[in-house]
């Protein structure tokens, strides 16, 4: 070893007392390490549970000895938990080998041989550490010199583990979440969490597909009515005000990601300003939280180019593969960081490493049947508990139910509050919820009983919607329903609509198009398929025949965004069907449609009509096929 030096650091205290500490001053290691590869045989994209696969690395000139060390994927890979493979056979020059049974739990997991040298020192291939240099290794002389200081080039893999690949019978989870442009889903829920039960409405949408920071992701957006609504809804853990919606960004079989082709996962979370103040909270998400010191911002990947060892395989955060079995199950460890940085400062997309205690994910998916009032039928349910780290103590833990139909996407979402009430796997202790992978129940003093429920209530899933009103003349001043169903579904529209239209008596091709609003810019909300409408104008105005057509809105970034997201898609919803209106100064008189067998014009078929027949035969004013006409519409009103 390489002789030590010292240097003597003079500490002054407050009680002007002097004390002396000696630190040793680190000298670097005195060889080059050296590992050109580590291969897997065979190579696959990912493998089946407790698959034998044989690991070769190729070392460099000096190495007396190679230990392959693995660990699933976390957080922070300086800390403990590194499990022996066993040491490497050389087989010849430099070239070592051992075989290995891959762990049966789904996830990713980081192989990383030791290159062991002369004098005690060994090149780690543990890329955790943040040290120049260190992404490719680190030196460490246990207990001389500790890892983390020198950087070396040592090798890692990592290989994911997926039950899915060889099970019988397998769900396609893309057709289940339906995340496409302008589709969107209203709930109506209930809240336990705080005093007194709340009863509230959600709806889910998706944006328009964007881009942030180079990275193609759906935007998620959550809405409510209520600060006791889902997301981030008032009374669940320490959350006092409920004043938050949020949008997440998913990446849905993006071929430009690192993971998967086909994998599902949130890369981003951006938090917005629930207003309470407004008539119609739900169709507004808010100003953004961004900088403001509040608020969900967050990102859950890292892309600064030198750390490649986290979402190799799966997608961030949800880690989501594109097909699952019943109970497909996995639980890792990775990270939260806070976004709080601009586009203008330079600091939104420093998507950096940094490794830290993290955050704790168990995921698994069940086949189940589910009923709500806008869908009955079969379902997945995915099971999602998150946790601060380290579980336990006063970290902040869930856990979130929720159901998807085929072909239609969320239906169901149940919620429980955990904080404080989960110990770790395996410990007594627990709330039953915590680790039970049962579904919810509706006895509420079982622990299985989610305190939030939401239920679909009606979706749009890209149809052409039917539209009709409720009057065809209406005057300047006057007040008219719309009723908006999509056509194949029946199911009633909630959201903003898009409106195109012409002026003219007969037919005209529409020339206008914007979101509909009223003459105060104020954009129209369907609430379940119908709005109210008025109309406000001078009675001497021109009288006009308006023809319609109406599609939903397919949300977009919000113009105050900080972020430097845009816009790389525009969805084209079909258009309705034609709707006319009249607004006129004076309404037309109606003109009495003739009733079969209204003999006595009295505008109703009746026994007076009976009567008359039987008078009218002495003279022959009536014959047979007026009678057959009184006894076919008979209680008949015009």
């Amino acid at each position: 070893m390489a002789k030590r030096g010292w240097t003597w650091v003079i500490l002054t205290l407050v009680s002007l007392r002097f004390l002396v500490v000696v630190v040793a001053a680190q000298t670097p290691p005195p060889i080059a390490s050296s590992c050109s590869g580590l291969t897997i045989t065979p190579q696959k994209t990912a493998y089946d549970p407790g698959e034998t696969v044989t690991l070769t690395a190729s070392a460099g000139i000096g190495v007396q000895a190679v230990p392959f060390w693995y660990r699933q994927v976390t957080s922070d890979l300086r800390t403990e938990g590194w499990i022996l493979i066993g040491n490497g056979q050389n087989q010849s020059g430099q070239i070592w080998t051992i075989t290995w049974q891959l762990p049966q739990a789904n996830g990713e997991y980081i192989i990383a041989p030791s290159l062991a040298y002369p004098n005690s020192w060994v090149c780690t291939s543990n890329p955790g550490y943040t040290c120049p240099g260190c992404h490719t290794g680190t030196w460490h002389q246990w207990p001389q010199e500790p890892a983390g200081i020198y950087a070396c080039n040592g090798c890692y893999r990592v290989v994911a583990v997926n039950s899915a690949l060889s099970a019988s019978e397998t769900y396609r989870v893309t057709d289940y979440l339906n995340l496409k442009s302008g589709n969107s889903w209203t709930f109506t829920g209930y809240n336990e969490f705080g005093p007194a039960p709340v009863t509230f409405k959600t709806r889910f949408s998706v944006d328009e597909q964007s881009q942030i920071c180079g990275h193609k992701v759906f935007g998620w957006r959550i809405t409510k009515d209520k600060p006791e609504g889902y997301w981030g809804p008032k009374y669940h853990d320490d959350n006092t005000s409920g004043l938050e919606n949020n949008r997440g960004f998913f990446t849905v079989a993006e071929a430009s990601e690192p993971w998967a082709d086909d994998g599902i996962g949130m890369m981003f979370n951006k938090g917005y300003m629930f207003d309470e103040s407004l008539a119609n909270p739900i169709a507004s998400s808010g100003a953004s939280l961004l900088n403001q010191g509040r608020g969900l911002n967050t990102r859950h990947f890292v892309d600064d180019d030198l750390h490649f060892f986290t979402n190799t395989y799966y997608a961030p955060y949800f880690a989501i593969p594109s097909q699952v079995h019943n109970g497909w199950r996995a639980a890792y460890e990775d990270m939260l960081y806070t976004t709080n940085g601009t586009l203008a400062t330079g600091t939104y997309c420093d998507h950096l490493y940094v490794p830290g205690a993290g955050h704790y994910f168990d995921t698994s998916w069940w086949v189940t049947t589910v009923e709500t009032p806008a869908y009955i039928g079969p379902a997945l349910r995915w099971r999602a508990f998150e946790a601060g780290l380290p579980l336990g103590g006063t970290r902040w833990a869930t856990r979130e139910d929720n159901y998807f139909a085929p072909g239609i996407g969320l239906v169901r979402l149940d919620k429980w509050s955990l904080k404080w009430l989960c110990k770790p796997p395996g410990e007594s202790g627990s709330n039953q919820a915590c680790w039970d992978l049962g579904e919810g129940v509706t006895d509420p003093g079982s622990e299985m009983y989610p305190k939030m429920q939401l239920l679909l209530a009606n979706y749009y899933i890209g149809e052409p919607l039917v539209v009709s009103l409720d009057k065809d003349y209406i005057l300047h001043q006057d007040n008219y329903a719309l009723s908006a169903v999509s056509q194949n579904s029946s199911q009633p529209y909630t959201g903003k609509l898009e409106v195109k239209w012409c002026l003219g008596e007969g037919r005209c091709e529409p020339t206008n198009q914007k979101i509909w609003d009223d003459w105060h810019g104020n954009q129209y909300w369907l609430q379940d398929g119908t709005i109210k409408v008025q109309v406000n104008e001078s009675s001497s105005s021109p009288d006009r025949t308006v023809h319609m057509y109406f599609r939903p809105v397919v949300e977009k970034v919000p113009p105050d965004d900080l972020t430097g997201e845009t816009v790389i898609t525009k969805t084209q919803l079909p258009w309705s069907n034609e709707v006319i209106l009249q607004v006129v100064s004076v309404l037309p008189t109606a003109t009495p449609i003739p009733l079969p067998g209204d003999l006595n014009g009295d505008r109703r078929v009746d026994y007076l009509d009976v009567l008359g027949f039987m008078d009218g035969l002495p003279n022959q004013t009536y014959n047979l096929m007026d009678f057959n006409r009184v006894v076919a519409n008979y209680g008949e009103v015009s």
